[in-house]
């Protein structure tokens, strides 16, 4: 029996990015997209993160779990909002008119989804992270595995 572990490996990163796949409206808005990823600071990046975790930690499955109050969840809010703000208001702004002409409502929002990557590939950047997230193939039966992929 083959070592499948490797299959396993990728796996948690496929499923954490899956929420944020690209959509395209277009040429536009994909600009728009590698900007706003261009002009977002490693300063940008951890606020992205921060905002994303305290907003995950809202979940009720996990409530409990993240220890966020709620003045520093909005203060999270309130940093992502002035961030989303100034990449769209100035640093990508004419990219962000021209994705807005060009595909409506539709061509903005992969702006929004591009901040969600920002901090997804943020949090998921830490070595620390990525032992966690692949702690799971511990538990993965190997003969299962195998024998869905006909081994």
């Amino acid at each position: 029996m083959h070592d499948l572990k490797h299959l396993t490996r990728p796996m948690f990163f496929i499923l954490a990015m899956g929420f944020a796949l690209p959509a395209h409206a277009g040429p536009a808005s994909d600009a728009l997209a590698s900007c706003l990823a261009e002009k977002a600071t490693d300063k940008d990046r951890t606020a992205l993160a921060r905002w994303l975790y305290s907003a995950m930690g809202t979940h009720a499955g996990l409530a409990g779990e993240a220890k966020i109050t709620a003045a520093e969840r909005e203060a999270d809010s309130r940093a992502v909002g002035t961030l989303f703000t100034r990449l769209v208001s100035t640093d990508c702004a004419t990219l962000f008119r021209k994705a807005y002409e060009a595909d409506g409502e539709a061509g903005t929002r992969p702006a929004f989804e591009q901040l969600g990557r920002l901090a997804l590939q943020e949090i998921m950047s830490s070595p620390d992270v990525q032992k966690a997230s692949g702690a799971f193939q511990e538990f993965v039966d190997q003969k299962a595995l195998g024998k869905a992929l006909g081994k």
